[in-house]
Order: structure tokens, then sequence, then C-alpha cells
């Protein structure tokens, strides 16, 4: 099982492949900040 075939199935293939390739940067980690970094963990 591949690590991301979770999201894969949720997402469909192609939008994973685009993610693939992405950086994120997120600014400040304090009450909602600290959610979304934990998330996209």
């Amino acid at each position: 099982m591949e690590q991301f075939s979770r999201t894969e199935m949720l997402f469909g293939k192609e939008s994973t492949e685009i993610l693939n390739g992405k950086h994120i940067i997120i600014f400040g980690i304090g009450g909602v900040g600290g959610y979304a970094c934990e998330s996209l963990a």
C-alpha cells in the first residue's frame, strides 16, 4: 500500500500528482495555524 493511497482515493490520481510537486509555508503556529499545520502534516 502506498503512503498516500487514501489521499489519492479522496482527491483523484491527477490532483495528487499536481500536489506532489508543491511546497507550502505556514506563518504563525498559534491557535488556527497549529491545527492547519497538524492537518497538513
